[in-house]
């Protein structure tokens, strides 16, 4: 949503996932919400996250993700949408686009799934190096879906922008934040980069269909990013929880 590809992947709009998750529905509401960053506590970027639904597809529902705003630290503007359908079993991805304008330099890369991995394309080219880009099975929209259900600890691999990514989302239990819609409940996880020198802090509101509000990112344990949500617009939809496999 507002982040730097190697800032800190997610929300920022920010986005993969096989872990065991709760059988029973959870409720995610089609929704919009707002959000602002601040760099060094400054602002710094804003952005809207939303979901939506599509037309349907052999009468399966189908949902789109969509995350547009600024890009803190680049300068950027991104607008970000993922498309996925709704079986029984939980969502699966179908293709995402992610579009970056900047004043230098503007790029489009587009992810189709191919029933395990996102097969990705920058500007039309085919990004296939299994070494700086391995296949991945997820998206910023739908990582934040599974993270918002999580009560234990996940190792995740998503793709990013021209990366993919695999980390450790350690869960960190509940406890109540100060945001600016007051206070609220929150279930809280930790990704640490591999090389220890990044850490991003993630929290989901349950009352609020599990929804990421708040995100602080900091860098060689400084502070350097934070996200808060502003403003939370939803509409009652229910989706049912991940499969086990």
């Amino acid at each position: 949503m507002f982040l730097h590809r190697r800032a800190a992947p997610l929300a920022a709009m920010m986005l993969t996932l096989l872990f065991c998750a709760p059988s029973a529905l959870a409720e995610l509401a089609t929704f919009t919400a707002e959000y602002r960053a601040y760099a060094s506590g400054l602002p710094c970027g804003r952005g809207r996250w939303s979901l939506h639904p599509m037309d349907g597809v052999d009468e399966i529902p189908r949902y789109q993700y969509r995350a547009e705003g600024k890009l803190c630290i680049m300068g950027q503007r991104v607008d970000h949408r993922s498309n996925f359908l709704l079986m029984e079993r939980g969502p699966v991805p179908e293709n995402y686009r992610s579009q970056f304008k900047g004043v230098f330099r503007s790029r489009t890369l587009e992810g189709e799934f191919d029933g395990q991995h996102f097969q990705v394309t920058l500007d039309g080219q085919p990004l296939e190096n299994e070494d700086s880009f391995p296949p991945a099975r997820w998206e910023p929209g739908l990582l934040l879906y599974h993270l918002g259900l999580a009560r234990e600890s996940l190792t995740l691999s998503y793709t990013w922008g021209e990366e993919t990514r695999e980390y450790l989302f350690e869960y960190h239990g509940s406890e109540e934040i100060e945001t600016p819609l007051g206070p609220v409940l929150a279930h809280k996880l930790v990704q640490d980069h591999p090389g220890k020198e990044r850490v991003a802090q993630f929290w989901f509101a349950p009352a609020l269909n599990n929804a990421l509000v708040q995100m602080k990112v900091s860098r060689l344990g400084l502070p350097w990013l934070t996200v808060k949500m502003t403003d939370y617009r939803s509409d009652a939809t229910s989706l049912p929880a991940p499969s086990a496999d």
